[in-house]
């Protein structure tokens, strides 16, 4: 969904650092570790209203997602179990921000019942996507992708913050909505994608 020179911008941006940490001997599975460390704090302003400060700390979390891969790289270190562990820290991150979030609704009244169940569905696609992405590579079926990938809904989710820092948790709400239509829309598609290349040969 993003751009791909959006992308390539995004890793050539923190290519110094990388090379830098790599140069230190920063083990890459370490950078790991801090990401969800950053998370979790993340979360902690977001269930407290801070947006500004999550924000950041989303900002260096994302940076730190980037930087392990290629910090691996650099090191020829890429390996699977390497890769394995940032996959799984991953979704952590991603569902310590919406618990996150989620404490702050419930904390904050009026209650919105829609923003509570828009934020279970949030997670629920969010986590499909993953989840269909891994079954369909554990199957050997390639293109299965479509929509609303990690660094896409990462990227949503930490404009929504910024506006909520900026302009009031309201801003937010709308950029919740497509995170929840988003990914369950992509999770269906990319379930849709994977059965029909597993269908005997014959079958439409």
């Amino acid at each position: 969904m993003l751009p791909e020179i959006l992308k390539r911008s995004g890793y050539r941006a923190v290519h110094p650092l990388a090379r830098l940490l790599q140069r230190r001997g920063v083990d890459p599975d370490l950078i790991s570790w801090a990401g969800v460390g950053l998370a979790l704090i993340s979360a902690y302003f977001l269930s407290e209203g801070w947006f500004a400060a999550a924000a950041v700390v989303m900002l260096v979390s994302g940076i730190c997602d980037m930087m392990d891969g290629e910090v691996a790289r650099l090191n020829r270190r890429h390996s699977k179990a390497g890769a394995y562990l940032d996959s799984c820290l991953d979704r952590y991150s991603e569902i310590l921000w919406f618990c996150g979030l989620l404490f702050y609704f419930l904390g904050h009244p009026p209650l919105r019942q829609d923003v509570i169940a828009i934020l279970f569905f949030g997670i629920t696609g969010s986590m499909m996507v993953s989840y269909a992405r891994a079954r369909a590579e554990g199957l050997s079926v390639e293109g299965a992708g479509v929509l609303f990938e990690r660094p896409e809904r990462v990227v949503l989710l930490l404009i929504g913050v910024i506006g909520a820092a900026v302009w009031g948790v309201q801003v937010l709400v709308p950029f919740l909505y497509l995170l929840a239509v988003g990914a369950n829309l992509g999770a269906i598609l990319r379930i849709r994608n994977c059965w029909r290349r597993l269908l005997p040969v014959g079958r439409d």
